[in-house]
């Protein structure tokens, strides 16, 4: 089976901590962590990028983060 970019970026409701298995910390910066996780549901070992709430520029962040998960569903 392959996994398309758009199969792997939806939205759920909810928590992180509901869907997600949080299994270690991948990289760190100043602005965010990406996490390794596991779905808890299909057992799939995913990425989570958690960013730092100091950092959130509401308003102007929400459409960079919007972007960013675009560009990251084109990819594959």
């Amino acid at each position: 089976m392959v996994l398309k970019g758009a199969s792997l970026f939806n939205k759920t409701l909810g928590k992180p901590k509901d869907h997600y298995e949080i299994i270690n910390t991948i990289a760190s910066g100043t602005l965010a962590m990406i996490k390794k996780v596991e779905n808890k549901f299909s057992k799939c070992p995913r990425a989570m990028k958690v960013i730092k709430k100091a950092f959130i520029d509401l308003q102007e962040d929400e459409k960079n983060f919007m972007k960013e998960i675009y560009i990251y569903r084109s990819l594959v």
